[in-house]
């Protein structure tokens, strides 16, 4: 069938079986694909092709027991196609496919504001993309944290331009962060994955950007509609290690709140 950007898509695969699936893309899109095992104990290894649209020729493959990855720019403009199957043809299984293609704009989660916190989770084999606004000069500040408490998530965050160009990375075993200074006005894309692609667990988005004031971030935990010292204790019982998931977000309630040094919240 055909894949939908920013989709999952669920499969069988039989004994000697495969499934095949296309997409569009633009020449130099950026493509991010997935087919990860659900069945975890089958003996199923994924077995993930990508074809080009011109004369057929495969461009990429990747193998793995939990979750085969592929990463792909768009060398020229039609209709690709993947192929899945079981790498040794004698194992079935359930699968999911996932599918991303970077186009500004377009994305799963929408448009984040600085200062956000948004809290997700990332599914084995999941792709999570965003979107934020940047103007020439200003400086982006984003960091996704693990949250989860019994998760196997190791963060990974890339960083595309409004034209589609990957312009920053990080992937780290507790958080990856990026800070970037914005070359181009327009809309960039955060694509969120695990390293290995067979990670999963929650995880916090944090994004600032130096060209939004941020006096306090608006963490109204006890809901009595403003922000003060009662609110403290909630925010340290809240958010427990903060310091680890989002140091900068801290310091700005840490300020609202009348406190001058941090570590007072660890």
């Amino acid at each position: 069938g055909l894949l939908t950007n920013d989709g999952v898509h669920e499969g069988v695969i039989d004994v000697g079986d495969l499934d095949t699936y296309t997409f569009i893309a633009n020449a130099g899109d950026h493509i991010e694909l997935r087919m990860t095992d659900l069945d975890g104990d089958s003996g199923f290894c994924n077995n993930l092709q990508l074809f080009g649209p011109s004369d057929g020729t495969r461009l990429a493959y990747n193998t793995n027991y939990t979750t085969a990855c592929i990463a792909y720019t768009a060398q020229e403009t039609g209709t690709y196609t993947i192929i899945t199957s079981e790498s040794g043809s004698d194992n079935s299984a359930t699968y999911n496919i996932y599918y991303a293609r970077v186009v500004p704009g377009i994305n799963e989660h929408g448009t984040i504001e600085s200062s956000g916190l948004p809290f997700e989770i990332i599914d084995q084999g999941d792709i999570d993309t965003y979107t934020f606004s940047g103007a020439i000069g200003e400086i982006m500040e984003i960091q996704v944290s693990d949250t989860s408490i019994d998760g196997t998530l190791t963060p990974c965050i890339a960083l595309y331009s409004p034209g589609g160009t990957q312009v920053s990375y990080d992937c780290n075993y507790n958080a990856a962060y990026i800070i970037y200074t914005v070359t181009e006005d327009g809309n960039f894309t955060l694509v969120v994955t695990d390293s290995s692609g067979s990670g999963y667990g929650e995880y916090i988005l944090s994004y600032y950007n130096d060209a939004y004031l941020v006096d306090c971030c608006d963490y109204d935990f006890d809901d009595d509609g403003d922000i003060d010292g009662a609110d403290l204790p909630l925010f340290i019982e809240y958010y427990d290690t903060l310091h680890k998931y989002d140091i900068k977000g801290m310091k700005n309630i840490a300020a609202s709140l009348g406190k001058t040094n941090c570590d007072a919240l660890e």
